[in-house]
């Protein structure tokens, strides 16, 4: 799949600072929707067809971060989003977007060449061939089960089935993947961060803190499953199912 396959929507309510993403990714090669705001993004959705990737600038979205996050990935569509901040976000936002849905929140101050890496290793993540072996991933004891491609986990409920859990983000999906290709096996921050996004220069967020929220996130949304995601003091995180 080429840049030109990805359409990525850009949301941000400044003209000037608007013109200057749409430029630097029409650049780069990707085809662009662009809008002011987030009720002008749902209203073009249909002209502008099935969004790969959305950018948004928090203070463009005009209903809280969750609302707006649901209605972006409308019609079922669940494409990733990286928001905007104004300036470098700190731990309470960073929680707020990755719990909301966002899979990244970066400083609109950040050097472009940052968020363009990140903004390409999203996309290989998407376009990243799933095969029938790897598809569906399943914990040692069966309690838990991810279709990759869907991005949708399951847990086994008393009566023996399988009942969904809420869908992960790309940067979750990678991690969940990694814990149950590997169960047992200790990773390090750094380790499970390498494996989510590119590791560029220049990062305004310590990539270890980003991992933990992602982790966070995580868990809570595997509800009962996500206790088998254990801290590790001072090494990192493990998979670890109880007996």
């Amino acid at each position: 799949m080429t840049r030109q396959d990805h359409r990525i929507s850009v949301i941000v309510s400044h003209p000037q600072r608007r013109k200057r993403w749409t430029a630097r990714l029409r650049e780069a090669g990707y085809e662009i929707c662009a809008c002011f705001d987030d009720a002008g993004l749902v209203a073009r959705a249909i002209g502008c067809g099935r969004h790969t990737l959305v950018i948004a600038d928090a203070s463009a979205l005009s209903r809280p971060l969750p609302a707006a996050i649901k209605e972006l990935r409308h019609g079922g569509a669940e494409p990733p989003l990286i928001l905007l901040a104004p300036e470098t976000p700190s731990a309470g936002d960073i929680v707020l977007a990755l719990e909301a849905g966002a899979d990244d929140i970066v400083s609109d101050s950040l050097e472009e060449v940052v968020v363009l890496a990140r903004i390409r290793a999203i996309l290989r993540r998407l376009s990243a061939p799933a095969g029938p072996s790897t598809s569906q991933l399943t914990s040692p004891q069966g309690g838990l089960r991810l279709d990759t491609r869907t991005r949708r986990p399951y847990s086994k409920a008393g009566s023996g089935k399988w009942q969904p859990l809420p869908p992960l983000t790309p940067s979750e999906t990678q991690l969940l993947s990694q814990f149950l290709r590997a169960p047992g096996v200790v990773f390090s921050r750094r380790t499970l961060m390498d494996s989510i996004r590119d590791d560029a220069g220049g990062d305004s967020i310590p990539l270890p803190n980003l991992v933990d929220k992602h982790i966070q996130t995580l868990r809570r949304k595997l509800s009962r499953a996500g206790r088998a995601i254990q801290s590790v003091y001072g090494r990192g995180y493990i998979y670890m199912e109880e007996p």
